[in-house]
Formats: structure tokens, C-alpha cells, sequence
């Protein structure tokens, strides 16, 4: 898991290069998540590839992260498994840790 997490990081790093700093939604992989009164921008990664389950980037785990485009920062809030009951990130901890991340 550990190096599926940071292969996930590389890619992220090289979709934002080479969208010059823009988180790329029109694709299947990140998805902003509106409606979510937070101080930064959240994000959740709904494609992301898991070895061990070996069901390629449909593994079933779920990034939710926050992105600071003015320092080129990215903070992840949280990382799950979307079961079949229908899982969802926990919006709570999304907005509390970008209040406490804007607020340092």
C-alpha cells in the first residue's frame, strides 16, 4: 500500500505540472467535491490503484485531500474504502482540517 500511495503522489505531481498548477476534473479520477463550505479547495480521487487488491484503479479506495494552489501545497484529509453501504468521506474532518490548515 505504501507504494501505491506514493506512485498515486507522483502521478498527482505530474497531472498538476502539466496542468499548470490545476487540479484536472474532467477526467475519472478527481472529482472536487462541492457544496463543501471549506477554506480550501477538497478534492476526492475515486480511481486509485491498488496492487494488492488487484482490481486495478477500481480498488474501491477513496483520497480525499485539500489543495493550496498558492503555495503549490497538497494536504490529504483522509483515506477509505467506499464499501457497498455506500461510504462517504467524512465532510466534518474535510472542512475542520482546512479551517485548521488556513488557520496556521
Amino acid at each position: 500500500m505504501k507504494d501505491d500511495l506514493k506512485n498515486f503522489k507522483i502521478a498527482l505531481k505530474d497531472d498538476l505540472d502539466e496542468k499548470n498548477g490545476i487540479i484536472p476534473t474532467n477526467n475519472k479520477t478527481y472529482f472536487h467535491v462541492n457544496r463543501l463550505k471549506a477554506s480550501l479547495p477538497v478534492f476526492k480521487v475515486k480511481r486509485f490503484r491498488c496492487r494488492a487488491i488487484k482490481k486495478g484503479a477500481n480498488s474501491g479506495f477513496r483520497i480525499v485531500f485539500a489543495y493550496d494552489r498558492s503555495l503549490s501545497l497538497i494536504y490529504f484529509i483522509e483515506f477509505y474504502y467506499k464499501t457497498n453501504d455506500n461510504t462517504e468521506m467524512n465532510k466534518k474532518r474535510a472542512i475542520q482540517a482546512c479551517d485548521y490548515i488556513c488557520n496556521q
